[in-house]
């Protein structure tokens, strides 16, 4: 199998219960296929988004000023899977023009009612193109991110704003070496990340598209819980958070980065 990033050939490797054709650019590609729109089947939307609420309407939330920082007054925002339109409604809330898209029907219907129908899409296409993209959490789930990252950049204005989250992949394997010596192995097909991304891989991915000098940055931590789900969970998010803060600093001049994951922005400079 070769790497849909460079074209040149993979090797497999076995990261706890998963096997992936692993590429020396640092791209890491599962061998199992993904949920698609079915990722919500099964799921109550509201109560996964609100496992975490507390600390995720605090990372949304200093994204969004973040982003009102550099964007016009009123700026439109297509959050692309965007699930059950949490955080677009949040966005209209702080005066964007925000739109949800996303594939699956269950997470739309959900979606539909919390911001109404006028502002669910499944698909960017047709629409006009926005001054910025949120993608939380969603290049990881797609087969093909290039293929996936030109559907975006086409909704998105020139001079426009792209911000995403994806798993750091040497963070990830490191972490699951680690619980697998503690008799806790990941499997990553049922967190459903297909496509993994050291920062090397994931700028020369933007970079082909016309994202320029992305800003690799920590502005928050999602999980209040950070799977510890008790009164420790304070501690452990903050400490969560500077480890991700520190990394997202020195990160770039090292030849290793060990956030946890990647929290990116970057203008659109075609």
């Amino acid at each position: 199998m070769n790497c849909l990033m460079c074209g040149k050939p993979t090797v497999e490797r076995v990261v706890g219960k998963s096997t992936f054709a692993q590429c020396a650019c640092g791209f890491a590609r599962l061998r199992a296929s993904g949920k698609g729109d079915a990722y919500w089947e099964g799921r109550d939307g509201d109560s996964v988004n609100h496992t975490w609420a507390d600390t995720q309407d605090a990372l949304f939330n200093a994204v969004l000023r973040e982003l009102a920082g550099k964007a016009p007054a009123g700026a439109s925002i297509y959050d692309v899977g965007g699930g059950i339109g949490y955080f677009t409604e949040l966005a209209l809330a702080q005066g964007f023009d925000a739109h949800n898209v996303e594939l699956s029907e269950v997470a739309c219907a959900r979606a539909r009612d919390r911001i109404g129908a006028q502002r669910v899409h499944t698909s960017v296409a047709g629409m006009a193109p926005a001054d910025v993209v949120t993608l939380w959490c969603v290049i990881g789930h797609t087969p093909d991110p290039g293929v996936f990252l030109d559907e975006v950049r086409a909704a998105l204005k020139p001079g426009g704003w792209l911000f995403l989250t994806t798993p750091n992949w040497r963070f990830q394997a490191m972490l699951a070496r680690v619980l697998g010596l503690r008799g806790r192995t990941i499997n990553f097909e049922r967190q459903d990340h297909i496509s993994m991304f050291t920062r090397d891989s994931l700028t020369r991915l933007l970079a082909s598209r016309g994202f320029r000098e992305p800003v690799f940055g920590a502005w928050g931590v999602k999980e209040r819980c950070v799977a510890l789900g008790d009164s420790r969970a304070g501690a452990a998010v903050q400490a969560k958070r500077r480890w991700n803060q520190g990394w997202s600093r020195v990160g770039g001049p090292l030849p290793v980065d060990l956030t946890s994951e990647f929290q990116v922005l970057a203008r659109y400079e075609p």
